[in-house]
């Protein structure tokens, strides 16, 4: 018999990410009130908690959570050509790729280990104010915000372990960057080359001490430059967002370096 997509997708998460417990948890299966219409899948800090009547006997523990709209994608997929199943199992897998790559991406907080911490008592109200609030208005600040070129680039990785652990095949890419107002997600991951195959093996907590190539570096660059200077009156967070987008990757060591100490040792 096969395995539940869900379970699949769940195990494979906490076989990529083993510093930390993942739930997944589909929209079918949650209350009406946590579910974002237009939102393929989310993540949250203090998810887990929220949603933790959903998971019941499931619950091991704090952990990061993820809601997959399975509903949403179905939607999507339902009228395009191929084999429904195929295309729904896709896009799920594509998404979980997407909201795994934010909790590998955002550092833990203390709040986030504890059993009851205050922090998570506001969670369920913030959620259905984003839950309720429209694409449009939370794209009006910084599009590309939470999905910058550190993001896209362990998405990437992410994906490319994914594929590794699923028993069919997840095709890239697994963000959809002009979503974000950027290059397309095909010239990423062209830009990458064989980077995420050949770190395959590095933990995911230590790819953001290694720079990635020049020439993903220079595509992000210049798709924050692009973006700037197509804002006519820039706001001040606007401009802190593109001094900070261009200083990513800045300190890092350089592939070609890591990979010429690893050679010689």
């Amino acid at each position: 018999m096969r395995t539940p997509l869900r379970i699949q997708l769940e195990a494979a998460c906490r076989r990529i990410y083993p510093e930390r417990t993942v739930y997944i948890v589909l929209a079918s299966e949650a209350p009406r009130d946590f579910i974002c219409p237009t939102a393929g899948a989310y993540c949250a800090r203090h998810l887990d908690l929220t949603l933790r009547e959903c998971l019941a006997d499931r619950w091991t523990g704090r952990g990061a959570a993820m809601l997959l709209n399975d509903r949403a994608i179905w939607r999507c997929v339902r009228g395009r050509c191929g084999r429904r199943w195929n295309l729904l199992r896709n896009e799920l897998a594509a998404a979980c790729v997407h909201e795994l790559s934010h909790v590998v991406s955002r550092p833990v907080i203390q709040s986030e280990t504890e059993t009851n911490p205050i922090e998570a008592r506001p969670t369920s109200e913030y959620l259905r104010q984003f839950c309720a609030t429209p694409i449009t208005e939370r794209e009006a600040r910084v599009r590309w915000a939470g999905h910058d070129a550190g993001f896209i680039r362990t998405a990437e990785h992410v994906g490319c372990r994914m594929q590794r652990q699923l028993d069919f095949r997840l095709q890239p890419p697994y963000i959809n960057t002009e979503d974000y107002g950027l290059s397309s997600a095909w010239q990423y991951h062209a830009a990458l080359a064989d980077e995420p195959s050949r770190l395959a093996d590095l933990p995911l907590t230590e790819l953001s001490v290694i720079a990635p190539p020049a020439a993903f570096v220079e595509l992000w660059r210049s798709d924050v430059r692009k973006w700037f200077t197509s804002i006519s009156d820039p706001t001040t967070p606007q401009t802190a967002a593109m001094l900070c987008g261009m200083k990513i990757f800045s300190t890092q060591t350089t592939s070609a370096a890591i990979a010429g100490a690893e050679m010689s040792k």
